[in-house]
């Protein structure tokens, strides 16, 4: 902004505005440099709502230091308010009198100047202000004294204005430390047309990357001019990167990225064949210099942001290299377009890459030259989104990229590649024993980062929507900064919150929509593609009538509905993912009788952002799948086609079969899920906005029921869809979870929606305290004499004692939990502040381990066991190295143990295994291990005891721990049983290491593991916590002797509640290990501090 521009009526008018909480939308000041400055400083987005806050934090910075420093050379001292200390000083002046007294103090002092500045304050700026007859009546003046104070101390603070323009302007031309690629700012805002011409910006461009701290602005219409022009060599060809990814819609901002490192242990790997690093990362190039191996997968969900990181990584790749850093070259490349003419077999990857590569640069070198020279990186999106006719389609494509990888990679050193994909199941092909390919998962944002960002982007509303999303289901839809961005739009544009991401993309529209209108957009005028009407209801004020209305009158939004369906609908494949295609092939789908129309809607679709033109302008594709997805969805809301998302579910249906499939399947293989039908995305932004959501929700679980649970569970229907709709559902979820034809993953799949909505057969009760608790179903277990067997120590266990009784033990009557307590049940405890009430963590070891003494022992007594075992026999590291068990980034941390001294080894420990308070769980935040049907995991002994005696407080029933005598009887039964489903090891009966699962399953899914009296997954799926000593002869009758909640046994064994020192019993096995090592007499001691990922707990009565 000019600074001659920034004149006392126009700062008036600014803070007549803010004080009124009016729009600032046509007020010049909100395009300082100084506005810009202070965002850039505060690290905030550059927008509308976030430049009306930055004003107003500079001009209340302005008047309060300004007024101190008149105060100072004044003499005057007040006791109200004093500007140099802030906004939130206490003694601040806090009410109407204490601002009057403050004013008259300072007119006291007899200084013009003055007096206008305090004005100012009291006026605009004080945390009460003032109106001019009351401030004309507090001082025994004229009002019109005070209108001429305003107006001088507007005129004064207009010039302070203007000397801060000017420097503001200085600073942001030179941005010295800040990196290259962030120094290209592509102003939205800037209408096209000026008098640069391209031969003069690229130039301009270049000299700014050089540059240490040069800054430029482009118009939007230069950087993508200047992205398609054609190179005429490599230099031109960065230069055209930088502009095209410096554009506002690709910007990323990398302190809400977080990166993890899955590392393959290879195909004959124990246990899960993919480990997560333990360094984490924030930028993509950090991943690729930590890894030796020279191709990536970058894995997330849609929404995620791994395109826009590729697209980033390309920018910073292009800027160094122009800064003469290196000679690579990068090439970006979407998947979704690999397909042969005519939808027939695509050739070769690397025929097909040097293909497009010519026809788009033919003057640069050809890239097999390129690749030769050993100086390329490819960055492959969208892996998943590779056309393909069914699943096995998909394979080959995907053995063909693998092969080309070799070819690549391997054949010719110096070239990376860098693949993009929703998740590791589309990936894990592409790394073999020949090459292992590392992935790279983007984690989503926890709720310090999710709620950082909200201050950052939305600085006025963040504590008003932080308010209404925390602790809900919406947050969890909301991880990532693509969706944050999204309701941050929609905030500001609507003035409430959205329920669900149907109504965030809606609101994305309509503002997107508004936003053209006003600008006057020829495209969206009325009698075209919007009617008159149309345009009446975008330009109406306030929200519009539904959540989900768009203008429909038109052909604009049922077209490209119509658009997305036809494209999904021919391109599925049962992969989800974005479609691409011809531009001729978008129009011919749109099928409109005037194919001028149909070039209005491409163009209208182009204007608002929801369609993309990659090739510029050769292919047509939706910017985001999710968007494409959406539009998808409201053409099957208003006309469902149910057997689109229909999904098999019998075992006797699936082929190859789950004996087989697992037969096959390499040792550390996962067991893949159900194939997947591409639309269950779409049908869950459809159901809320289907004319009849229950009518919606029941036709789709004729097809597919755990779809229509995950549908009726969503935050929009949860009050929507009616109370029978719900219990049909969860009756039929629950029927399907324990329904011996299905195969073992359709009941996996039934259970987790299960999970989610509610399963039926826990209570919801409120406890005597009146927080919630769910009620579990109980198992009868007889008294009687039980063979509990010889109490074999598992190869795991720490020394402890064992029953050693192997004939009959007496055990009196008592209950067992049908399943192990689950995450949903212990989310209750959390919410009612479990982890702070000493009530329920009795004994010295237990409080101390409540008030964060010691939590860390039991995981740094781990680690002090293996470096004992690894230095007695050096030779087990480099055998688990060379089998595959131990990736390489453990190889060297273990290594790096070995050589510390044992001082160096303890602060190692201390660093790695913190201590300190515990609020959850150790693996809460993990997403395979905290979905609420799963059993809770990385508890401790302590904290399953500290729950038993929470619900026996809300319950009024005396929940415990059960003895291991007691647990050995209702897994064994009086007969026995080696295992609790019979004699024989069996992984189809349990959650073992052969059933591939590698993670805690929902509860009850393996019905032939039940015992006789309907106790489930007592062998496998998590060991289990049991109170110390056999219990002999306790049950519930009895009373007063310590064990009802973990206390000492009868046989004198020491109790940890009181000795942390004093080891618990792991009972029952887990997916972690062999069926055959999960015999109902196995124990494993462990110290009752430890937390793993593969234990939980029961409860006894």
């Amino acid at each position: 902004m000019e600074p001659n521009a920034i004149t006392g009526p126009v700062v008036r008018a600014a803070l007549k505005a803010l004080r009124g909480g009016r729009a600032l939308d046509d007020c010049p000041l909100v395009n300082l440099d100084a506005v810009g400055l202070r965002l850039r400083d505060e690290g905030m987005r550059d927008a509308p709502e976030s430049r009306a806050w930055a004003l107003g934090e500079l001009l209340d910075e302005v008047v309060r230091i300004e007024l101190a420093r008149h105060r100072g050379a004044a003499g005057v001292a007040t006791a109200g308010t004093d500007a140099r200390v802030g906004r939130d000083a206490p003694g601040r002046a806090d009410t109407a009198d204490e601002t009057a007294a403050a004013l008259a103090v300072d007119f006291a002092a007899g200084d013009a100047e003055l007096e206008a500045w305090s004005v100012m304050w009291a006026r605009y700026m004080a945390p009460r202000q003032a109106a001019v007859d009351r401030l004309a009546r507090d001082l025994g003046v004229v009002r019109r004294t005070i209108e001429r104070r305003t107006e001088r101390g507007a005129a004064a603070l207009a010039a302070v204005l203007r000397r801060r323009e000017v420097a503001a302007a200085r600073s942001l031309a030179r941005r010295p430390g800040m990196p290259p690629g962030e120094r290209v700012m592509v102003d939205e805002g800037s209408r096209p047309g000026g008098d640069r011409a391209l031969d003069a910006v690229r130039p301009a461009l270049l000299a700014t990357i050089r540059a240490d701290d040069a800054v430029i602005r482009l118009r939007p219409d230069e950087a993508t001019a200047l992205a398609r022009a054609p190179a005429q060599d490599l230099d031109a060809y960065r230069l055209g990167r930088i502009a095209e990814w410096s554009q506002p819609r690709y910007r990323l901002d990398q302190r809400f990225v977080a990166l993890s490192l899955l590392v393959d242990q290879g195909e004959s790997a124990a246990g899960s064949r993919w480990q997560v690093a333990t360094q984490h990362f924030k930028r993509l190039a950090d991943v690729l210099e930590a890894v030796a191996e020279p191709a990536v997968v970058v894995l997330g969900p849609p929404g995620a942001g791994k395109s826009t990181l590729l697209r980033r990584f390309e920018l910073d790749l292009a800027c160094e290299a122009l800064r003469g850093a290196h000679d690579h070259v990068s090439c970006f490349v979407p998947l979704n377009h690999y397909r042969g003419p005519l939808g027939g077999d695509p050739p070769a990857p690397l025929e097909w890459l040097s293909a497009r590569w010519h026809a788009q640069h033919p003057e640069l070198p050809a890239l097999p030259a390129l690749l030769a020279d050993g100086r390329l990186t490819l960055l492959l999106d969208a892996l998943n989104e590779m056309p393909h006719a069914d699943a096995a389609d998909y394979h080959r494509k995907v053995l063909a990229w693998k092969q080309f990888l070799h070819e690549t990679a391997l054949a010719r050193p110096g070239n990376r590649v860098v693949f993009s994909c929703r998740s590791l199941d589309y990936s894990a092909p592409l790394s073999t024993p020949v090459l292992r390919v590392p992935q790279v998962r983007i984690e989503p944002l926890d709720d310090a980062q999710a709620r950082r960002f909200l201050d950052l982007y939305a600085p006025a509303r963040a504590e008003r929507i932080w308010r209404e999303i925390a602790d809900t289901a919406q947050l969890d839809l909301l991880r990532s900064p693509y969706f944050l961005t999204l309701l941050v739009g929609y905030v500001e544009s609507e003035d409430r919150i959205p329920i669900g991401r149907a109504g965030l993309f809606t609101g994305f529209v309509r503002q997107a929509l508004r936003r053209e209108i006003e600008r006057d957009n020829d495209l969206f005028a009325p009698g075209g593609i919007l009617t008159a009407r149309d345009c009446r209801q975008v330009s109406l004020a306030g929200p519009p009538a539904g959540a989900y209305v768009l203008p429909l009158q038109g052909s604009l939004f049922p077209s490209l509905a119509h658009l997305a369906f036809e494209m999904q609908r021919q391109a599925r494949g049962g992969r989800a993912g974005q479609v691409r295609v011809e531009h001729d092939e978008a129009v011919a789908l749109l099928a409109r009788p005037d194919a001028a129309e149909a070039e209005r809607i491409v163009a209208a679709g182009l204007a608002l952002g929801v369609l993309d033109e990659p090739d510029g302008g050769t292919s047509l594709t939706f910017f985001h799948q999710l968007l494409q997805e959406y539009f998808a969805a409201r053409r099957f809301a208003r006309a469902p086609e149910p057997d689109l998302a229909a999904a098999g579910w019998r075992a006797d249906a699936m082929a190859p079969g789950l004996p087989a499939l697992l037969a096959a399947l390499p040792p550390a293989e996962p067991l893949p899920p159900l194939p997947a039908t591409g639309w269950e995305e779409t049908a869950l932004l459809a159901a809320p906005m289907a004319a009849d959501p229950d009518g919606f929700v029941l036709d789709l679980a004729a097809r597919n029921l755990p779809l229509a649970g995950r549908c009726a569970v969503q935050p929009e229907l949860r009050d929507v869809v009616a109370p029978p709709t719900l219990d049909a559902l969860q009756r039929s979820l629950v029927e399907r979870s324990r329904d011996g034809d299905a195969d073992l993953r359709a009941r996996i799949d039934a259970a987790r929606a299960l999970g989610r909505l509610g399963d039926p057969r826990f209570e919801r009760r409120v406890g005597a305290e009146g927080h919630g608790y769910l009620l579990p179903p109980m198992v009868e277990i007889p008294g009687g004499l039980y063979s509990i067997g010889p109490g074999e120590d598992s190869p795991r266990s720490r020394p402890g004692p064992t029953d050693g009784r192997a004939g009959g033990v007496a055990v009196a009557p008592f209950a067992v939990g049908r399943f192990p307590v689950t995450n949903a049940e212990w989310a209750c405890f959390m919410r009612a502040g479990g982890y702070d009430d000493p009530r329920w963590w009795t004994g010295a070891a237990a409080q101390a381990w409540q008030r964060g003494d010691g939590t860390a022992d039991g995981s740094r007594e781990g680690f002090r066991d293996w470096r004992r075992r690894l230095r007695a026999e050096p030779a087990i590291l480099d055998d688990k190295r060379r089998q595959g068990l131990l990736p390489q980034p453990f190889y060297d941390d273990w290594v790096a143990r070995l050589r510390m001294s044992d001082a160096e080894f303890e602060v190692h420990l201390a660093v790695y295994w913190p201590a300190g308070r515990k609020r959850a769980p150790e693996y809460w935040a993990v997403a395979e291990l905290n979905h609420p049907a799963q059993p809770v995991v990385g508890v401790s002994w302590f904290e399953a005891r500290a729950y038993c005696l929470w619900l026996a407080a809300q319950s009024c029933l005396p929940f415990r721990l059960p003895g291991e005598a007691e647990w050995a009887a209702a897994a064994g039964g009086a007969a026995g049983r080696r295992f609790a489903y019979g004699a024989g090891a069996d992984p189809l009966a349990c959650n073992a290491a052969e059933t591939r699962l590698q993670r805690p399953s929902p509860i009850g899914v393996f019905l032939a593991g039940d015992t006789p009296e309907g106790a489930t997954d007592l062998t496998g799926n998590v060991n289990e916590w049991t109170a110390p000593g056999s219990v002999i002869g306790i049950g519930r009758g009895v009373a007063g002797d310590g064990a009802g909640v973990g206390g000492a046994g009868d046989d004198g064994a020491a109790d940890p509640a009181e000795d942390a020192a004093a080891p618990a019993a792991l009972r029952g096995g887990s997916f972690a290990e062999a069926a055959a090592a999960q015999g109902c007499a196995v124990r494993r001691a462990r110290l009752p501090s430890v937390r793993v990922k593969d234990a939980g707990f029961r409860l006894a009565l």
